[in-house]
């Protein structure tokens, strides 16, 4: 019989995931304790992989945009990374499309970073001698913060979009949402440290900053799917990245081809805006509009490296957890967004 989702009770099979299915025919059905949990799985919120911290053993609906790929084939080599990273960052790309509602965080993200920004720059440009110096610090520490809450929340939700996208379940905005809210502080409290590394970074070194983002590289969806605190998630994070993972983070440079995308929709733009200045300069609307989209295209530069990044931890975490309920399997069950990435040429 084949394997149901919780959410909506379709059956999963090889004809519409495009993925084998075990037979679970000759298995009896659950009876005493065991039909007990299997219940309090079915009544999992809204079949998302959100639970509470004391459910962590139940177990959780099948990855079913996966591929099982031989275990021999990791690591990666070192030093061919980016044209992976590159075919992942592709193939996230191709899911906004393939799933509207999962471009809908990275639209709020844009356009909220988007006015963020445009309002910090008027208070910038409207200053005057008689503003207090404590003033502009504190709406520079005001926008830091809210711009970091804003991507730590798109980043909620997209790791809750595409965690139901790869069981099999229709991704909903409204699952996401509560997935998020379940989360929330944790979500918040990588805001606020994220704030201060941003903020006070100067001070700090680079090297807390660095420290603080490859510790929180896979607290994300640690936090939203098994509704964790921010420091169980991070250290979880840690252990699952560090130890279950048959892979470094680094051998697909998801964050470097993400770099790349946002330096080729922003510098030739700001080439091409300095270029011909003679022709918009001293024509007022023509200039705001063009700053105007200057400003839009790096709102959507960030968004799209934070979405990245998001997309590529979470595809990392659920991998690591199959691999770790798993660990004597031959085969490992590996996200498809993943596997062009593990499959790409290694130059």
């Amino acid at each position: 019989m084949p394997v149901f989702s919780p959410a909506n009770n379709l059956p999963f099979t090889g004809k519409n995931i495009g993925v084998q299915v075990t037979d679970s025919a000759s298995k009896p059905p659950p009876t005493g304790e065991a039909a007990g949990l299997a219940g309090e799985k079915e009544a999992a919120v809204g079949g998302t992989e959100s639970r509470p911290p004391m459910a962590q053993s139940l177990p959780d609906p099948p990855l079913a945009r996966a591929t099982a790929l031989s275990r021999e084939r990791f690591p990666i080599p070192p030093g061919k990374a980016f044209n992976r990273g590159s075919t992942f960052l592709r193939e996230c790309l191709r899911l906004l499309v393939v799933r509207p509602v999962m471009s809908l965080p990275l639209a709020v993200a844009i356009v909220i970073q988007f006015a963020l920004m445009v309002g910090l720059a008027w208070w910038a440009i409207t200053r005057d001698e008689f503003r207090h110096p404590m003033a502009d610090t504190l709406v520079g520490l005001a926008g830091t913060l809210i711009s970091a809450t804003i991507l730590y929340l798109m980043r909620g939700l997209w790791a809750a979009l595409l965690s139901d996208f790869l069981h099999g379940v229709n991704p909903t905005l409204g699952r996401a949402v509560e997935a998020v809210l379940n989360g929330g502080s944790g979500l918040m409290g990588m805001a606020l440290i994220s704030t201060g590394l941003r903020f006070f970074g100067r001070s700090l070194g680079l090297t807390m900053v660095r420290a603080w983002e490859k510790g929180s590289f896979m607290a994300v969806p640690v936090v939203v799917l098994e509704r964790r605190g921010l420091g169980d998630s991070l250290s979880r994070g840690q252990f699952l990245s560090g130890t279950v993972l048959p892979i470094q983070v680094s051998d697909i440079a998801v964050g470097d081809a993400a770099g790349a995308l946002a330096f080729f929709l922003v510098v030739p733009y700001m080439v091409a805006l300095y270029a011909f200045r003679d022709h918009w300069a001293f024509d007022y609307d023509l200039a705001l509009l063009l700053l105007l989209l200057l400003v839009a295209l790096i709102a959507a530069a960030i968004a799209l490296m934070a979405l990245a990044e998001t997309a590529y931890s979470t595809c990392l975490y659920l991998w690591a957890r199959d691999l770790e309920r798993n660990p004597e399997a031959p085969e490992t069950r590996v996200p498809d967004p993943l596997v062009p990435a593990l499959n790409a040429p290694a130059s």
